[in-house]
Formats: structure tokens, sequence, C-alpha cells
């Protein structure tokens, strides 16, 4: 099997953010590679929650269990940053999130699409932290 990961896209953001992912799993930490993978699920979920609001297909009525999901799964990301041994300038603005969705749950006050935008620019810090601790 082939060892080395070329981005089949054009240059952009696909481009740039494939070829970080593989130079975070290129460098063999499993540590850095299951935080990278935690950090997709969670990127791809508030993706998946962006376009299903965008389309209509969840209802006010469905935000908490929506923000419930993201919320776990930062929570996830937040033990493993914490546990890391190393200090991530993103982990305060991942508890910012987590903030604002239990304002979901509750009482359903926020909007949860400028939420899940929010995730997607933190899941992109996260990556170019990753990138800049495994070359120190």
């Amino acid at each position: 099997m082939k060892s080395e990961y070329k981005s089949p896209h054009p240059e952009g953001y696909l481009k740039g953010i494939e070829t970080k992912w593989a130079e975070i799993l290129a460098k063999g930490n499993a540590y850095a590679g299951m935080l990278l993978l935690y950090d997709q699920k969670l990127c791809a979920l508030a993706y998946e929650v962006e376009v299903a609001l965008e389309e209509g297909k969840i209802k006010q009525e469905d935000y908490p269990f929506y923000a419930s999901r993201l919320k776990d799964r930062i929570n996830t990301i937040n033990r493993l940053i914490g546990n890391s041994g190393d200090e991530f300038k993103c982990a305060k603005y991942f508890n910012r999130i987590i903030w604002g969705l239990e304002r979901i749950i509750e009482p359903g006050r926020l909007d949860l699409k400028r939420v899940a935008e929010r995730i997607h620019g933190m899941t992109n810090e996260l990556v170019d932290e990753l990138v800049i601790k495994l070359k120190e």
C-alpha cells in the first residue's frame, strides 16, 4: 500500500486541510492522530448539522439534541487536549463554544447554525496547532 498521500483537490481550502491532516498522520504520533480523528468527527457532525439547518431538516425543538451531541464531542476533545501534556490556545475557544451549546440545550436561545460555523473555525485552529506542535 502507498504510504504518501497527495490531495486530489486543486489549490485551495480542501487541498490545504488534507495536506495538514496527512502531515499530522505522517508523524506517527498516535495521540496527535487520535486528537485529529476526534476533531474531524466533531467537524463532520457540525457540518452535517449546518447543512440540515440550511435545508430546514432540523426544527427549533430539535436544537437541544444536536447541541448536546456537539457538546459531547467537544468534551471528548477537551479531555484529550487536557491530557496531552501540552497547551493548546484553541482549548479556551472550545470552552466558549460549550458555554454556547449549554445555552441552546437549556432554553434553545442561541443560533445553532452560528455555533456550528464557529466549531468549523475551531477544528481548523486545532489542526493548525497540531501541525505546529509536531514540528517542535
